[in-house]
């Protein structure tokens, strides 16, 4: 399970979706729409030589509607406009039936793609091993599949909190008592985040841990993990939270009448950039796990089609968004990627170099 599914605020659905159309669904759906999801069409370009399916195992948040957004807007766009035609299959169920559901009545249509933010890294895989076998090219990003056949964009997450864990550490000067935060223990992309903050505490021998807190990605578990720390340390100058909450720290420190900490954190929204932006004393990094994402997803299908060679996994490196700006990141800035004016859960950066998405197209 992802980072992204589980910590993302949970959010009103947007615009009524529509039905995918001819379908019939071995859930026992009726009218020709799929058991347990929504269907709307993302594409402007009707006449488009390829058809691309999206699969979204899970719609019940800004990050994944953010995502589906983007998608149809880069229809619109070069290489995608005129060329590609997009369909996006919403489950509003975020278990694997669902989607499997929905990508069994997906693969008899043989679309020229499928783009898959999977409910599970191997329940899917014989159904996008037919897939494959029908010619299909299968481009799963966010949550991946292990099946060979398809390809992957996988989140460098390790270097993330590495660089993240080495500029907070930098920042406080090289010496102080920190917080950390496990995630939830046991999940991959907790083991993945700690060992490069592990990795980045063994080159800074004057970093005091104070201790561990369980935040399973929550604003709640975060606030109160890091309460129960404080009254046993008074003096923590910075925070490493492996998920979205670094408005949920600086709030925690606050509720204790302690000096605004630094933060590292992953993912966070809008919100929470806002909150680091007007906090006085604040200092934040955020690892950012883009919804574009989406978009690279579609350009490694349309190269394939186009009889490019691409690999069958390509790493990607999240972007980092720090207070005053850092070697190779975006500084927080209001008005650039923070809007007070905004949802919180708007994702920066809202696209790749190579689209171009305004704030307003998304929020």
């Amino acid at each position: 399970m992802s980072i992204r599914r589980r910590f993302a605020v949970v959010a009103a659905l947007g615009a009524a979706a529509i039905a995918l159309a001819g379908c019939s669904s071995s859930g026992g759906s009726s009218g020709g729409t799929t058991s347990g999801s929504s269907a709307s069409s993302g594409s402007s370009a009707s006449s488009g030589s390829y058809t691309f399916y999206l699969s979204n195992n899970f719609i019940g948040n800004d990050w994944r509607q953010q995502m589906a957004k983007t998608a149809q807007l880069a229809t619109q766009q070069a290489p995608f406009a005129g060329h590609v035609n997009l369909t996006v299959v919403n489950d509003s169920d975020p278990g694997v039936p669902a989607q499997l559901s929905n990508l069994n009545n997906i693969v008899p249509r043989k679309p020229s793609a499928i783009l898959i933010d999977a409910a599970s890294p191997d329940a899917l895989n014989p159904t996008v091993s037919r897939a494959c076998a029908a010619h299909i090219v299968v481009v799963s990003f966010d949550q991946n599949v292990s099946a060979p056949c398809a390809y992957n964009i996988t989140p460098t997450y390790e270097d993330t909190a590495y660089n993240g864990a080495t500029w907070l550490f930098n920042h406080i000067g090289g010496t102080g008592t920190v917080l950390i935060d496990q995630g939830t223990p046991g999940d991959p992309n907790s083991v993945t985040l700690t060992s490069g903050i592990d990795k980045a505490l063994a080159q800074a021998p004057g970093i005091k841990v104070g201790g561990k807190y369980v935040s399973d990605y929550g604003i709640g578990q975060t606030e109160q993990g890091i309460a129960s720390l404080l009254a046993s340390n008074p003096d923590v100058k910075g925070v490493l939270a492996l998920g979205p909450n670094c408005g949920a720290v600086l709030t925690a420190f606050a509720t204790a009448g302690r000096p605004a900490p630094a933060v590292f954190c992953t993912g966070a929204g809008n919100g929470a950039l806002v909150q680091c932006a007007q906090t006085k004393g604040a200092a934040c990094y955020d690892g950012a796990f883009p919804p574009y994402v989406v978009a690279l997803a579609m350009r490694i299908a349309y190269n394939v089609l186009q009889g490019q060679t691409e690999p069958k996994v390509t790493p990607f490196a999240p972007p980092c968004i720090v207070t005053g700006g850092a070697s190779g990141c975006s500084a927080i800035q209001i008005g650039v990627n923070a809007y007070p004016d905004k949802p919180a859960g708007l994702t920066f950066p809202i696209a790749p170099d190579w689209l171009h998405i305004t704030v307003s197209q998304l929020g």
